[in-house]
């Protein structure tokens, strides 16, 4: 998603029907995801005129009021009264001025994962107060340092499988039980492969590991959109996962497309380990720290030798799965998330978790003290 000059334009095309708040909508009168476009460039400033303002803002509140996990959290009602009033009083623009006015919608809703892309412009959610911690001793990611006090690991990427080093690292926990440096500053996330692994090797089974409650907003709709997020995140890799939700939902109607179903699930990880680990653990996290590297913090959060150091993280956790839209007049690229997971360890969005020891500076050789 960081790449604002390839990616996907997606239009779908849909037949809405009778449903009055999609009546002005272009995809109202169409059926199926009939294509996808590749090198689309969101630098092209485009006027609009105010039935094409008025469409598209018609367009984006079919996917805010049925698919939005903000919904699944919190009323989502004041963003669309916004959104409503916006409508009404629709004049001629420029997709780059459109995109400021739909991001206005949001305001005081932080979400990590919600973007509007378009005209050169990009908005989206910070962090609250970032931080950066430095220590006095940089040293190589996904490299095992096994000094006399401690053993130091910082992980880099976040894979949907370990990576070689932190293998070697899990195998380490499991063979040895000695005090542990995690390093997470600046860690971007990915998957929570390693979350898991961390939480199976350093709990045993009668130590709970904190769970957490995952809502989903289920559709077809859901499912073509999130798998051209994957298209456009992974690029070819990503396209099977883009061409089989098109081949399942395609030549589908847009009214049977956002009949949604809010699936539920439990998110539970179990300790493995024979007895307890009972070295100190100390991990290290700044506002760089997001997604998946926050879930490493919550799964650790429960564990009694863990102790973290350094600043808040970056509070990017609680939304994910995120869709993307091209808006049909101003193209207009949205990407919104349609997932909600809620935490036993509470976590604030844009904000993150708090550590244990607040402080911009960390001393290596002092880091175990208490």
């Amino acid at each position: 998603m960081q790449n604002k000059f390839l990616t996907i334009l997606f239009t779908i095309f849909f037949s809405l029907g009778a449903l009055a708040f999609g009546n002005d909508c272009p995809w109202s009168n169409q059926t199926g995801a009939d294509f996808a476009k590749i090198d689309f460039s969101f630098e092209k400033v485009v006027s609009i005129n105010a039935d094409q303002v008025q469409q598209d803002l018609k367009c984006l509140r079919i996917i805010l009021s049925t698919h939005y996990s903000l919904m699944l959290a919190e009323p989502n009602s004041q963003i669309l009264a916004r959104l409503d009033a916006a409508i009404k009083s629709a004049k001629p623009t420029t997709n780059s001025d459109l995109v400021e006015i739909i991001f206005n919608f949001h305001d005081g809703y932080p979400d990590r994962h919600l973007s509007y892309r378009g005209g050169g412009v990009i908005k989206q959610y910070s962090t609250i107060d970032p931080v950066k911690v430095n220590i006095s001793e940089e040293l190589l990611e996904e490299k095992i340092y096994i000094r006399s006090d401690f053993t130091y690991f910082k992980p880099g990427h976040l894979g949907t499988t370990l990576s070689e080093a932190q293998s070697e690292f899990i195998h380490y926990i499991q063979t040895y039980d000695k005090a542990l440096v995690i390093d997470l500053r600046g860690n971007g996330g990915g998957s929570s492969a390693l979350a898991q692994a961390l939480a199976e090797n350093l709990y045993t089974p009668t130590q709970p590991v904190p769970k957490a409650t995952i809502l989903q907003v289920e559709s077809g709709l859901r499912d073509i959109t999130q798998a051209l997020s994957v298209r456009i995140i992974l690029g070819e890799v990503g396209k099977k996962y883009l061409d089989y939700a098109l081949a399942k939902w395609g030549g589908m109607r847009f009214p049977d497309l956002i009949k949604t179903e809010i699936s539920r699930a439990e998110e539970k990880y179990y300790g493995k380990r024979s007895n307890p680990y009972e070295s100190k653990i100390v991990i290290i996290t700044d506002s760089g720290c997001l997604s998946a590297c926050e879930t490493i913090v919550e799964k650790m959060a429960g564990h009694p030798k863990v102790k973290f150091v350094g600043a808040h993280t970056g509070g990017a956790l609680l939304y994910s799965n995120a869709m993307s839209i091209t808006l049909p007049n101003s193209g207009i690229y949205i990407y919104i998330p349609s997932r909600l997971d809620v935490y036993e360890t509470p976590i604030r969005e844009g904000y993150g978790y708090n550590p244990t020891v607040k402080t911009m500076y960390i001393d290596l050789n002092r880091v175990l003290e208490p």
